[in-house]
Order: C-alpha cells, then structure tokens, then sequence
C-alpha cells in the first residue's frame, strides 16, 4: 500500500508545455502508467542526464513529436504531439538552456533542475521558466521518466526527497527567482501575444491538426 502510494507523489514530466508556468510542473501527478516500451535511441548526446536535457531543448523546434517521443522512457505517452502543436501555436523559433542547477544522482537515477529560454517570432526577449526533470538511464542512455510504473519502490522514495529538496532549492534561489520574475512579467507585456496563441492553441485542438 505504501509503495502504491508513493508512486502517485511528485511525479514531474519534463514536457515543455508553455506557459503552464512553474508551480503547474511542480504539481502532484497521478497519471495511469501503461506498459513501457522504451527504444533503443539512436539520437546523440544522451550519455549524461545534463546532455539528455540539452539535447532534448535543442531538438524541440526542429525534430518531430515521433523523434521527441523516444527521449522518454514510455514514448507511447510523452505527449509530445500536443507539445509540437503548442509550439506552433505561440510561433515558437527556438528553446535553449540557460542552466542547469542542483544536479542530483544515485545509481541509474537524477533529478536536475533545468532553466531555458523560449524565443518568440515577433517578439525580442525571450520568456525563461524552470523546470524539474527526473531522468533514468538504461542500456547506457538517459530518457525523461514519464511513466514511473516500474520504479522500485526504494528508488522511488529517493526520487520523491530529491524533487521536494529540488522544489526548497528553487525557492530560495535568487538567479531562479529572479528568472520566475521575468517570466511573469513577460506574461503581463505580451498578454494579448499569449491570449491569440492560446486561441490558437484550441482551434488546432478542435479541428485536430496534426504536424
């Protein structure tokens, strides 16, 4: 019962979603896994966590969702087609990392918290944000946990005190800070900017636009 139970705590999925802001990531996660499927990646940069994240960011804009999908451990729910079209939506030109902070690991296992800008067509800064990513490496690479119905329980409890230690890092921090309070008022100058994407955004949903 309790390893049931702390598998449905502080899951975070590094997906990319813009604009659901920092806390929506840092959410309680209580997705149903399925049976993984993970893929022997042929895609370069993947034997660290933090060349993972990085190559990962570099390929959002121009690889498809089905070459996205295999830097997950379960790619049949990465969910990066929604990503793609979320992408589009907000005319997205490019996404990069800014820094990596606090990188945690223990055996296959690791925790990072990621910060990246997201450049706009149209507009001249970019919106940073954060994210907490949780990475495990199998047959010598790393993939983005997305589907922790495998986890043991023991590395699911480390997992679990590393994103809460993530979560009181990132909030003490002042450069995290500091980029939290850039996003934020990047939201309030490019309001109007955001409200057409996410008009965009449902239109594409309605009329199920593929890429």
């Amino acid at each position: 019962m309790k390893g049931t139970i702390l598998k449905k705590i502080f899951i975070v999925i590094l997906a990319s979603l813009l604009f659901t802001g920092c806390n929506s990531n840092l959410q309680v996660k209580t997705k149903d896994t399925k049976a993984q499927n993970t893929k022997v990646t042929n895609n370069t940069n993947r034997s660290t966590p933090e060349e993972t994240v990085k190559s990962y960011y570099r390929s959002e804009i121009s690889k498809d969702a089905e070459f996205l999908s295999e830097y997950f451990v379960n790619p049949v729910i990465s969910e990066t087609g929604s990503v793609k079209k979320k992408l589009n939506a907000f005319k997205v030109d490019k996404m990069e990392v800014i820094k990596l902070f606090n990188v945690k690991k223990q055996g296959n296992y690791a925790v990072i918290i990621c910060s990246f800008n997201t450049y706009f067509k149209g507009i001249k800064n970019p919106r940073p944000d954060i994210e907490i990513a949780s990475l495990v490496n199998k047959n010598g690479s790393w993939y983005i946990i997305n589907d922790y119905g495998t986890v043991s329980d023991k590395d699911m409890e480390w997992l679990n005190a590393s994103i809460l230690e993530e979560k009181q890092f990132l909030e003490k921090d002042s450069d995290i800070q500091k980029m939290l309070s850039e996003n934020k008022k990047f939201d309030q100058i490019n309001s109007a900017f955001i409200l057409r994407g996410q008009k965009a955004m449902i239109e594409m949903q309605t009329s199920n636009s593929s890429f």
